[in-house]
């Protein structure tokens, strides 16, 4: 396998890339599942929180994203307090501040959110 760097880099830099081109993974046993074939251990951040989160915080933010799956309501401001909330939430699951660990949820929240509105022809406002 070749690979070439886009740009300089200093000797002994790591390089990192994925070893899976489907959507992100939602565990970090599924991202274990997938490197176990290349004999590798994810060792990122994600998979990190992920190993030391309880299985009751894994649920919570499976039910949180469920929740925001349901949110519904006539009025888009009411709805995205709603979303915002459920957003909330979901941060306080993380043991790591989002500037060490990435919230995934979070950016399926962001993709819920807006293909709702997007479902309601309100798309200009999603963009908000």
């Amino acid at each position: 396998m070749i690979i070439r760097a886009a740009c300089d880099m200093e000797a002994g830099t790591e390089v990192t890339f994925r070893y899976s081109l489907g959507r992100m993974c939602q565990t970090s046993a599924r991202a274990q599942q997938i490197l176990d074939r290349w004999g590798f251990v994810c060792d990122c951040a994600i998979c990190e929180d992920d190993r030391i989160a309880s299985a009751a915080i894994v649920t919570m933010r499976s039910n949180l994203l469920n929740e925001a799956k349901s949110i519904s309501s006539a009025n888009y401001y009411v709805q995205m307090q709603k979303y915002q909330d459920v957003l909330e939430k979901l941060d306080s699951t993380y043991y790591m501040p989002a500037d060490v660990v990435p919230r995934l949820h979070s950016a399926e929240l962001a993709d819920i959110a807006f293909f709702s509105c997007y479902r309601r022809d309100d798309a200009s406002k999603c963009l908000e």
